[in-house]
């Protein structure tokens, strides 16, 4: 908070402008203080930086809270901007992660519309912003289990974490596993108000997994007939 006299508002005239612009976005407030009766004032330009004009004599009391009004206004700002570069930061950080992510909005009904997807979830799926306000279960198709289906819906029914392989299918058709998991998200009520899910394709470890599958069957039917010999 800057508090100046006319000869000094004057003085600094010239590089008002500059202080603001190194302190924005955040707010900093400029005081006037003016001596009463006096009937010269600071140029015309300078009123527009002024916040608060500030008549003398103040009694200390009546000046300091007009000076710490405008310090917790600038609190303020400063907390808002650090708040919005969090935010800023963080979803930066969904943006650019390497699994997708959804958050859809928790309502009374069978649908989760989702508010937000990251170019990871576009790059996996084939969908983009176009399926915003939808439920993400345009995903399954004829193939996705009906088990694990109803898992995922009695997990979000019940608000609770949901970890599952289910069987999925690309704007292409194209069928993929996908490990999906759902976390949902608390206000300061504990109430739930969004579920974010994390998506990851891992169709390739499946098929590792069903081709040992296969081995073993054949290794343990081989073991089974020499053993009988």
């Amino acid at each position: 908070c800057c508090i100046l006299d006319t000869p000094a508002f004057d003085a600094v005239d010239g590089v008002l402008d500059e202080r603001r612009d190194r302190a924005d976005p955040a707010f900093l407030p400029f005081v006037l203080l003016v001596s009463e009766g006096s009937g010269s004032g600071p140029a015309d330009r300078a009123w527009e930086r002024v916040d608060d004009v500030i008549e003398l004599p103040v009694a200390r009391r009546a000046l300091l809270t007009r000076v710490s009004n405008l310090v917790k206004r600038r609190m303020t700002s400063l907390r808002l901007r650090r708040t919005v570069a969090d935010l800023r930061l963080k979803e930066r950080a969904m943006d650019e992660a390497p699994v997708g992510i959804t958050l859809a909005r928790a309502t009374d009904g069978d649908d989760n519309p989702m508010g937000y997807i990251n170019g990871a979830f576009e790059e996996l799926t084939g969908y983009g912003q176009g399926m915003l306000g939808e439920d993400c279960r345009f995903l399954q198709g004829p193939d996705s289990s009906d088990e694990t289906r109803a898992e995922i819906r009695t997990g979000i029914d019940e608000e609770r974490s949901v970890d599952v392989d289910i069987l999925n299918y690309r704007k292409s058709g194209q069928k993929f596993w996908n490990r999906l998991q759902i976390e949902p998200l608390r206000n300061e009520s504990g109430e739930v108000t969004h579920f974010v899910g994390f998506q990851a394709d891992i169709t390739e470890r499946k098929i590792r997994e069903r081709r040992l599958e296969v081995m073993a069957r054949v290794l343990n039917h081989n073991l089974r007939n020499k053993m009988n010999l």
